[in-house]
């Protein structure tokens, strides 16, 4: 049995914890909006459910049609760089969110969130496997998954919590 490469990275966990972070948000916010749906509705008076159920889709189909362009993108003009402007973006949205006194504005900063987690969310990847050995990168990839998963699991409960006290808290959260 060969030793361990040793990681291309001098702290390499503490780079994965940061980028992390930002992919437990980009899962939680697929969730996170599906029991608010009834105290957004409050705020937006006349909104029917076919309206307000944009919110949610909207997010999921902008999100799912970016991964595959942002991941390209970011292998030709650096994964840091669009990883970086990814989470601007992503941040920029939810602030948008928070903010929105129509339902309309908030379609727009829920687009605006997902534009963001799509160009992350590939480019995370991209920039966190490098940073460790070979040998490693299966237990890096199952941590990043189950750091998906667990923003997965965590929106619906941690979306009805905030949507107590304000709707507007689960996109501020992101902030």
């Amino acid at each position: 049995m060969q030793p361990a490469a040793a990681p291309t990275h001098p702290h390499p966990w503490r780079a994965f914890a940061a980028i992390g972070v930002a992919i437990f948000l980009t899962v939680l916010d697929l969730f996170i909006v599906n029991v608010a749906l009834p105290e957004v509705a409050g705020d937006f008076d006349g909104a029917s459910l076919g309206q307000l159920s944009w919110v949610l889709t909207g997010y999921a189909i902008v999100f799912a049609a970016g991964l595959v362009p942002a991941g390209k993108f970011g292998d030709l003009y650096g994964r840091r760089r669009f990883f970086l402007g990814g989470l601007a973006v992503f941040l920029l949205g939810s602030a948008l969110a928070a903010l929105s006194t129509s339902l309309p504005l908030l379609l727009v900063g829920r687009a605006i969130q997902a534009v963001g987690a799509a160009v992350m969310t590939p480019n995370s990847l991209g920039l966190v496997l490098p940073l460790f050995a070979p040998q490693r990168r299966p237990g890096v990839i199952a941590a990043w998954g189950a750091l998906a998963g667990l923003g997965g699991a965590a929106g619906p409960p941690l979306g009805g919590l905030l949507a107590q006290v304000d709707w507007r808290l689960i996109f501020v959260v992101n902030l």
